[in-house]
C-alpha cells in the first residue's frame, strides 16, 4: 500500500480502492453475500449478528491478520472468531482498483484455514 500511495505521490494519479463485495462459502454464513457501495457502508445489528465477523472476514481476505508475535491474544481471536463459522469456509473478495481513470478490479478467493508453514 505504501508502494501504492508512493508511485501515487509521484506520478501525481489518484490511487482509490474500493470493496466491492464478500462472498462466504461454507460454515454458517454458507451462501452470504455482501454488495458494497462506494460511498458509505454501514454494518447495523444487535449483539452476535456477525458485524465484527464480516470486519474480520475482510481483514483475512486481505491477508491483514494481527502480528502473531506482538499481539498473540488478538491473532488467536481472530482465528477463533473466524472458525466459529465453519472450519472450512471459502471467501470471496472483490476490490476495485481506480488508478487515474483506469479501473482494475482484483477478485480473490482465500480458503479458511490457510497454510501456515
Amino acid at each position: 500500500m505504501e508502494r501504492d500511495r508512493a508511485m501515487a505521490t509521484n506520478n501525481s494519479r489518484s490511487v482509490c480502492r474500493r470493496i466491492r463485495s464478500l462472498e462466504v462459502k461454507g460454515g454458517s454464513l454458507d451462501e452470504m453475500r455482501i454488495e458494497f457501495d462506494d460511498n458509505l457502508n454501514c454494518l447495523i445489528g444487535g449483539r452476535g449478528t456477525g458485524k465484527t465477523t464480516v470486519i474480520e472476514f475482510i481483514r483475512y481476505a486481505l491477508d491483514r491478520m494481527p502480528d502473531r508475535d506482538l499481539s498473540p491474544s488478538q491473532y488467536r481471536s481472530m482465528l477463533n472468531l473466524i472458525s466459529q463459522n465453519g472450519l472450512s469456509l471459502l471467501l470471496r473478495l472483490i476490490v476495485a482498483h481506480l488508478i487515474a481513470d483506469f479501473l482494475f478490479q482484483m477478485e480473490c478467493w482465500v480458503e479458511f484455514p490457510r497454510w501456515e508453514g
